[in-house]
């Protein structure tokens, strides 16, 4: 019964935050987006809200793109914030040194193979991108770039591998269980279907290296260089350069089992240089 009741509390704490990653997105985009109406309404020309973000005027466009990026980079702080003072995860004073320099390379060479490997996997399955509206709407300010590239790694990072993956270490006794879920939720909260596949993937690679390591540092590192390799991609090639690059390659299939062979080679060193698991999860609060 013990147990039923400590499951019962540990998806509802899971459940809770991303309930108010969620909420805090909801409140300060809507409250962003509103805010650069306003400044359009008295500064620009007056118009109804439903007209200003549905307008096609580009200093409209720019207006809206710097609300929703403003609010976008403020709710992902608040976030941060909010895991931090209520210590749902634990940053330690020497945070940026808990880890050796060989480690921490070498786990970022790891995750930048499987980057390689997911990346054209996603293309070569076709998934759907729905979300790329929205992305240009962010690029299209420097406040979007910022939060895209650092402060939404940082915080996805702290929120579902030092959170929730933490958490469920601490409560499952085989460490993939936990690594797994915690990387399908944040797959799922991306909500479109290429990132969900994607970020599923990755999110495995980050959980795996967090778990070996015991800390978040390197998962951070490599989160931020994927999205900022995606942001920068973006602003050079626009939003099919990345696919048009992967489909003119004759090589598709060697470049996957290099990257892959080399993520093995990787891992293992990994293992032999850092064989002693860490507990606890020092990053996530001890709730059990």
């Amino acid at each position: 019964m013990g147990v039923i009741v400590k499951r019962i509390y540990l998806f509802a704490r899971v459940a809770k935050l991303i309930a108010y990653f969620l909420i805090y997105q909801l409140v300060f985009t809507i409250v962003g987006q509103y805010i650069s109406y306003l400044l359009y309404d008295f500064g620009v020309e007056p118009t109804t809200y439903k007209q200003f973000i549905t307008s096609t005027a580009e200093l409209a466009k720019l207006y809206n793109a710097n609300g929703v990026a403003a609010g976008m980079l403020l709710s992902s702080l608040a976030m941060i914030a909010h895991l931090l003072v209520f210590k749902h995860v634990r940053i330690s004073k020497g945070f940026l040194h808990e880890v050796k320099r060989n480690v921490l390379v070498l786990s970022t060479l790891f995750i930048g193979c499987m980057m390689v490997v997911f990346n054209i996997i996603a293309v070569w399955l076709g998934l759907d991108n729905n979300m790329q509206n929205e992305i240009e709407l962010m690029l299209n300010s420097g406040a979007g770039i910022i939060s895209m590239a650092i402060i939404a790694p940082v915080l996805e990072e702290l929120l579902f591998r030092g959170a929730i993956q933490g958490t469920l270490l601490h409560f499952f006794k085989n460490p993939w269980t936990g690594i797994v879920i915690a990387s399908l939720l944040f797959g799922a909260i991306h909500g479109n279907p290429v990132q969900i596949f994607y970020a599923t993937c990755l999110g495995i690679s980050f959980g795996w290296i967090y778990y070996r390591t015991g800390s978040l540092l390197p998962a951070i590192v490599g989160h931020i260089i994927n999205n900022s390799l995606a942001v920068v991609s973006n602003l050079l090639y626009g939003p099919t350069g990345t696919e048009e690059v992967v489909n003119s390659t004759n090589a598709d299939i060697t470049t996957v089992i290099v990257a892959a062979i080399l993520a093995a080679i990787l891992a293992f060193v990994i293992n032999q240089i850092q064989p002693a698991v860490p507990k606890p999860w020092h990053e996530a609060s001890d709730m059990l």
